[in-house]
């Protein structure tokens, strides 16, 4: 094998729009967009910094995620913001903004109390 195949959102961001427009499931359009944040944010976590193109595309899936968060019942959102507060705790040290944006876009749908 001969170097690495760059990272691509384009799959991430087909796959969940294509489940949209099949099912029309908000909760599963949900958990499809955490799952993939959570996914970029572990790999990160494990394999060190990426770039600037990236982390744009983690924060912007993130901040969707948290905006459809707030249209959710309680239950999906004390179901689900856990997973979203540990993604940023994760995130703490991570440059190109990247820990400042999913911070300032979950703090922004989610003010503390």
């Amino acid at each position: 094998m001969t170097g690495t195949a760059p990272l691509s959102f384009v799959p991430v961001r087909k796959a969940i729009s294509d489940y949209k427009k099949a099912t029309g499931d908000q909760n599963g359009v949900l958990e499809l967009m955490v799952y993939a944040v959570e996914c970029g944010n572990d790999f990160t976590v494990e394999y060190g910094d990426i770039d600037e193109r990236f982390y744009d595309n983690l924060v912007s899936l993130f901040s969707k995620a948290a905006q459809l968060l707030k249209t959710m019942d309680a239950q999906t959102k004390d179901a689900v913001l856990p997973r979203l507060i540990a993604v940023v705790e994760k995130a703490d040290g991570i440059g190109w903004g990247y820990y400042d944006g999913i911070s300032d876009a979950l703090y922004g749908a989610f003010p503390p109390e």
